[in-house]
């Protein structure tokens, strides 16, 4: 056995971790789990925050040793591949041809099989919605060890519970996406404030209607009942046609991927950046960072920007050790950090933001990086998505105050729960069961399917537990 976690480190617990190569592997593996009567629990990079990736005493199956892209067509875009394949692989593979995938995440690391079960987002959920949105098709093995196609057509119940099914329902074993066509790899990043959260909204709407990708940093320290609450830096791009295409991109060409030696560049920056993270253990030079970036733009405008989009969607690929500097030598030091991201109706989401925050501001415990997205309402059983805004709430894991955490995420979430959002459970440990059932709609649908499918919860996490089977023997299968 061995120690593994989530990639925030709120939950930490002991498990069996094997790496299965092919099908034949994974049968074998199915039976033996089965025989030794312990549970299974899916993994990919192991970039999901909280413990859905996690299951004590059972087996955690790193999916990362699937790892081929078993057909590409350049000609229409279409891709297959195995679910330990991860996004940077498939940038690599097809960016001489001018496509990309649709739905892009932070991080290169990121494997097509994790992001599907969790089916993540990027910077232009509004407008191309999420990962889930472009596959075409997937093989799951199910709980018996045999597998099933699944489409929009073909065992389309099962397609719509298994994409953001959390890898309860089975194991992707190959996945075909639709990519995106793209003009160039150069994309135009533009900068700019807005003074207070009405302003950011109107904002949003306003560079909505014309960006292909946005994203918002709000300042985590302009409080509620501030004239500055909500106060923001928006970042927002679109893709360069390459006959506009005048200069060469920063951060490599425009034309070709870049590896990571061309993504280590200006190591002055990069080295003040890591200097500010390493003083942000407290909430003093926490809020004085949140002003500064703030400040850095409202007072100096910054000119529009060129650049490779690799260096757009997969910033965190930017800070080599990323996540040791965040966890170890950061904000986050204090024994990982809890997020919550909520998916809000675009009406309410005024409300939840100053409810929020209210609470936030009461309990003394301030978020230390806050952003906003926009989305758009898709139909998989277990998907966050409504067509409005995500807020993600990051605070760090104070020693000593957990009981005020659990109380603080608890009002959080039933503010969310009540005004008809979702929190979206990639990134949750803290959502209460009664919480997720109203939430979700569909979660007793998605249950009927797994009863189906896995009788006898073989796939199981932390997640699963706490959320559909708090009375569940986390270890027994009933079975063999």
């Amino acid at each position: 056995m061995e120690k593994v976690s989530g990639w925030a480190h709120t939950t930490e617990v002991d498990a069996y971790v094997v790496t299965p190569h092919n099908l034949e592997e994974l049968r074998t593996l199915i039976a033996e789990v089965k025989s030794a009567r312990r549970r299974i629990c899916l993994r990919g990079a192991g970039l999901t925050f909280g413990d859905a990736i996690v299951s004590a005493n059972n087996y955690i199956v790193d999916l990362t040793g699937l790892n081929r892209i078993l057909n590409w067509s350049p000609a229409t875009g279409i891709l297959t591949a195995e679910p330990g394949v991860t996004f940077g692989q498939i940038f690599e593979k097809t960016y001489k041809s001018r496509w990309i995938l649709a739905s892009v995440p932070g991080s290169t690391a990121i494997t097509i099989g994790g992001a599907l079960g969790m089916n993540t987002h990027g910077k232009n959920g509004w407008k191309e919605g999420n990962i889930g949105d472009h596959v075409l098709e997937f093989e799951l093995m199910c709980a018996d060890g045999t597998t099933i196609v699944c489409n929009r057509l073909e065992n389309q119940e099962l397609f719509y519970a298994a994409v953001g099914g959390l890898g309860l329902l089975g194991i992707f074993t190959r996945i075909t996406l639709q990519l995106k066509r793209i003009p160039s790899y150069a994309i135009k990043r533009e900068t700019v404030t807005a003074a207070n959260l009405a302003e950011t909204i109107t904002r949003l709407e306003e560079i909505g209607a014309d960006a292909e990708y946005l994203v918002v940093m709000t300042d985590s320290f302009a409080h509620y009942g501030s004239r500055h609450m909500g106060r923001s830096v928006i970042q927002y791009a679109k893709f360069i046609a390459a006959k506009d295409l005048k200069v060469q991109v920063s951060n490599g060409l425009a034309d070709r991927a870049c590896p990571l030696a061309e993504r280590l560049v200006n190591l002055k920056a990069l080295y003040l950046l890591w200097k500010a993270l390493g003083l942000c253990s407290t909430g003093v030079t926490a809020k004085l960072v949140n002003s500064y970036v703030y400040y850095r733009y409202a007072l100096l405008p910054a000119k529009p920007v060129i650049e490779s989009c690799y260096g757009f969607f997969f910033i965190n690929d930017f800070i080599p050790l990323a996540k040791f500097l965040f966890l170890e030598y950061s904000v986050y030091k204090r024994q990982g950090v809890f997020e919550l991201q909520a998916c809000i109706p675009q009406d309410k989401f005024l409300e939840v933001y100053r409810n929020l925050f209210e609470s936030i501001q009461r309990g003394r415990l301030n978020p230390y990086l806050t952003g906003i997205k926009m989305h758009k309402q898709d139909d998989f059983l277990l998907s966050p998505y409504v067509s409005g805004y995500s807020i993600n709430i990051d605070i760090p894991n104070f020693k000593g105050r957990e009981h005020e955490i659990d109380e603080l995420f608890a009002e959080m979430n039933a503010i969310v729960a009540r005004h008809g959002g979702r929190t979206y459970l990639a990134k949750d440990d803290k959502l209460r069961a009664e919480q997720f059932k109203m939430m979700y709609p569909h979660h007793e649908r998605f249950r009927q399917i797994k009863a189906k499918y896995d009788p006898d919860h073989l796939f199981h996490s932390e997640m699963y537990q706490r959320l559909f089977e708090p009375n569940l023997c986390s270890t027994r299968v009933l079975t063999v």
